[in-house]
């Protein structure tokens, strides 16, 4: 999978200028010679693939053609470049279900629809903090909330730097990490976050 770009290619050719001198010389072509410089643009490389907008697109010709309306389909367009595939979610879509991972994990998933939840679970030892960070491509913004092993909500939602963290001043305990769609209509949110165990998790201000 490769993101749209754009590329230039250089073309250099040579002009040759002839002069014609002044009555009474004779007739002599300038033996200098001027550059002429040809801008091409191509939009890609030759079998490229791009997923936008749940439409699978490939290069061809040094156009992008759209081979897939993955969205007309009720598909997701596979970010690896594989065309237009089912999304299946996740089985960790509940607290009882949720996925234990450990510390300074790369979590990868692909929210399916707007109701989907993932849930992940990890333990932070006595007076450390819990902290990730999240960004996501496609399908709205996504939501990563705290909860404590109560199921009290410990933070909701993120700041403006798409992080979030609590400081356990506590016992070592498990706490949950839950992704949702912050959008009512769209689909196909694929995000990724790390979960960190620190010292202290300080808030920026913003």
């Amino acid at each position: 999978m490769n993101t749209k770009k754009a590329f230039t290619v250089l073309a250099i050719g040579f002009l040759p200028l002839t002069i014609n001198v002044m009555a009474g010389n004779s007739e002599t072509p300038e033996a200098n010679s001027e550059k002429e410089v040809i801008w091409f643009e191509s939009n890609c490389n030759e079998g490229e693939t791009y997923c936008g907008d749940g439409v699978f697109e490939m290069c061809k010709n040094g156009e992008w053609v759209v081979v897939e309306d993955c969205n007309a389909a009720g598909k997701m367009c596979d970010p690896n470049g594989t065309g237009c595939i089912e999304c299946v979610p996740a089985e960790y879509n509940s607290a009882e279900n949720a996925l234990l991972i450990e510390p300074d994990t790369r979590v990868e998933s692909i929210l399916c629809t707007s109701t989907c939840e993932d849930w992940y679970k990890i333990e932070v030892p006595a007076g450390k903090a819990l902290y990730a960070s999240i960004s996501w491509d496609g399908g709205g913004g996504v939501y990563l909330d705290m909860y404590d092993a109560t199921g009290t909500q410990r933070v909701a939602g993120l700041n403006e730097a798409m992080e979030i963290g609590y400081n356990n001043t506590g016992d070592v305990a498990i706490f949950y990490l839950k992704a949702s769609n912050d959008s009512s209509s769209a689909r196909f949110s694929m995000y990724s976050f790390q979960a960190q165990i620190m010292d202290e998790f300080i808030p920026r201000q913003f």
